[in-house]
């Protein structure tokens, strides 16, 4: 609705392509507003795809092809979306021309299987790495240059990034999200001095 006009207008959405938007994974840039849709096939299994609203437009527009998880953490910023595949690294997305570049391999077999990325205007979090001695979390710098690296315990996750630090935290027993267990000092990346820092209670 044009809340100057009191008119309203319906997306051209058809019934073949209307996915379902999840908002823990949708990004805003400016007038535009991305989301990974999904919709359950005949077959039993999941379509998901990067979707793309255009709110001064009043456009809606899948962006790619059936995916899978390839766009389940991402960023949009300034008309590139930036996202991870775990076992494949980091790439750049152009929404206009459809290409997908890979800035960094992350191939090592088995380390990368299942880890998430996280990001923000500072860093990129590589949560659940395997390593020789169990889990990590590998940070990035926007350039894609490995800032540093702490080893985290299985059962700790990422819950989000401040300015100032990067929390993590367990999930509650009663199904209510995740209760805050430790913290990173964003000041401390890079210097070696990072720890994890536990949050009592």
């Amino acid at each position: 609705m044009d809340v100057t006009t009191g008119e309203s207008r319906e997306l051209p959405v058809s019934a073949e392509s209307a996915l379902c938007a999840n908002a823990s994974m949708s990004q805003f840039d400016g007038s535009k507003w991305y989301f990974t849709g999904g919709k359950f096939l005949e077959d039993g299994n999941t379509e998901n795809k990067l979707v793309c609203v255009d709110m001064e437009a009043g456009t809606y527009t899948p962006l790619t092809e059936a995916t899978g998880q390839r766009f389940f953490r991402y960023a949009a910023e300034d008309g590139t979306i930036f996202h991870y595949q775990p076992c494949k690294g980091f790439f750049e997305f152009d929404p206009e021309t459809g290409e997908d570049l890979c800035m960094l391999s992350l191939t090592e077999e088995g380390a990368y299987e299942g880890s998430w990325a996280h990001y923000d205007s500072d860093y990129i979090y590589c949560t659940e790495v395997n390593t020789d001695g169990g889990r990590a979390v590998q940070i990035y710098d926007r350039s894609y240059a490995l800032a540093d690296q702490i080893e985290i315990s299985s059962g700790l996750h990422y819950i989000t990034a401040t300015r100032d630090y990067v929390f993590f935290g367990s999930y509650s027993s009663e199904g209510m999200g995740m209760t805050p267990r430790a913290f990173l000092r964003k000041s401390d990346i890079g210097t070696g001095n990072l720890e994890l820092i536990s949050i009592d209670g």
